[in-house]
């Protein structure tokens, strides 16, 4: 669930960043230009350090943001070329579906890693995704159950000492033993 976040962040030794990921297809909307079917990912702040993308222009969202679910997005290189040309898109309002959004940040151009294209991507607080893009009935219910988290590890420390101190930790917290995990890391 979404509070393992904040969890594995606060009590594992040797964690980078720690990071979560919720998707949805939205249309965007910019003037008279609009994109279908582009991929909108709620995650958390710690998305820059986990998945090693920068920001060339304005800033990504905070942890305040994140938690409140602000309107912000932050878009990815070719998002932002297409809506935007070679206007500065930091500042301006689009749209995702129905919803308002304010760009505070556009992504370095990263391109193709492990199947995903970071610059076709648009990126906002994982908690505006629960309240605003959840695709259904079934997802609002679930609540925020969230597929993967991803943790990055200090590089001067011991991968399989933090894989087992999150073992440890999402067991206790989801109430299995290790022999019944309900996740895989």
């Amino acid at each position: 669930v979404y509070s393992d976040v904040a969890a594995i962040r606060e009590k594992v030794s040797g964690v980078a960043g720690v990071s979560v990921e919720q998707n949805a297809s939205v249309s965007l909307k910019y003037g008279d230009v609009t994109l279908d079917d582009v991929q909108i990912i709620g995650s958390t702040p710690d998305y820059t350090t986990v998945r090693n993308v920068s920001v060339a222009n304005g800033r990504f969202f905070t942890d305040r943001e994140a938690e409140r679910g602000e309107k912000v997005v932050v878009l990815g290189s070719d998002v932002a070329a297409s809506l935007f040309g070679e206007e500065d898109p930091v500042g301006q309002t689009i749209q995702a579906n129905n919803v308002k959004l304010t760009v505070i940040g556009v992504l370095e151009p990263k391109g193709l890693a492990a199947g995903t294209n970071f610059d076709e991507l648009v990126y906002t607080p994982i908690n505006l995704i629960f309240k605003k893009f959840s695709p259904s009935f079934f997802a609002r219910i679930r609540g925020d159950s969230v597929r993967t988290i991803y943790v990055s590890v200090d590089e001067n420390v011991e991968m399989d000492n933090v894989i087992q101190q999150v073992t440890v930790l999402l067991a206790n917290r989801h109430e299995v033993t290790t022999d019944s995990l309900d996740f895989t890391i």
